[in-house]
């Protein structure tokens, strides 16, 4: 690429001839590359290196949470993570971990999920949250959606837990309200705060965790926290148990989701 330059102005009486045909003539300047013609707000670098450059709030594109880069590598930026929950979201570093910058939802269920006709406790979801995620100090929530199959039957039991296993062998980390009889579906909103890697603490309704700040008087006490298998190494699941007391209804869940906040 060759940069043109053309002398606008005339030269002085003291060119001779030949000088000032010269000085009017179009100039050619070699060795600019292509930046050289591209317009400011849109620089194009495909190739080369920049050295000694020290960029002060990097800006990630986007990845996922598996291929995400170190957050000690990166303090200050943000990094757009396109497979946790129904759409993209961004996290930014603090220098240890990576933290969403609004509420996110990092895993859901859509679907309606209908378990077996038995009286036994059984699982009936398991939303596996991703390793990284639940990490000291963050605070979570989890949305359940579930119910039964028909009228003839009540509940039991209705069970939160946490563990790496996805079963009924994690731990209970809350109860939520047995359905009678004639009664089909309900919803909880269940807030929850990593006390440590193998702490939870309730927070909501009597400190159980059973909804989202409502006013009730509970026995509980303050910050009641639950020991739960190390969530620094493993994948956690969050799963949602169910006994009923007879074999004609089947126990459900709907929509159900884990949105992980800011800190």
């Amino acid at each position: 690429m060759t940069v043109t330059v053309t002398h606008a102005t005339a030269p002085g009486s003291d060119f001779s001839p030949t000088g000032a045909t010269a000085w009017q003539e179009a100039h050619t300047v070699t060795g600019l590359g292509a930046m050289a013609e591209q317009a400011a707000s849109a620089v194009a670098i495909t190739g080369g290196t920049v050295d000694d450059v020290t960029l002060t709030r990097p800006i990630i594109g986007s990845t996922t949470w598996a291929g995400r880069p170190s957050a000690a590598s990166y303090t200050g930026s943000i990094v757009k993570i396109s497979d946790l929950g129904p759409m993209p979201s961004l996290w930014i570093s603090d220098g240890t971990n990576w933290n969403p910058l609004t509420p996110t939802v990092v895993v859901s269920s859509a679907s309606l999920v209908t378990g077996t006709t038995s009286a036994s406790d059984q699982l009936v979801l398991a939303m596996q949250i991703p390793l990284g995620i639940l990490i000291v100090g963050r605070v979570f929530a989890a949305r359940i959606s579930y119910g039964k199959s028909g009228t003839t039957d009540a509940m039991t039991a209705a069970t939160t837990r946490m563990g790496e296993n996805g079963t009924i062998a994690d731990t209970s980390v809350g109860s939520m309200q047995a359905l009678t009889a004639g009664q089909r579906s309900s919803g909880i909103e269940v807030w929850k705060r990593m006390a440590s890697a193998t702490s939870v603490q309730a927070l909501g309704v009597g400190n159980g965790g059973l909804a989202s700040w409502a006013n009730s008087i509970s026995g509980g006490a303050l910050l009641a926290a639950t020991t739960i298998s190390d969530v620094t190494a493993a994948a956690t699941y969050f799963s949602v148990t169910i006994q009923m007391a007879g074999t004609t209804n089947s126990p459900q869940t709907g929509y159900c989701e884990i949105v992980a906040m800011p800190r």
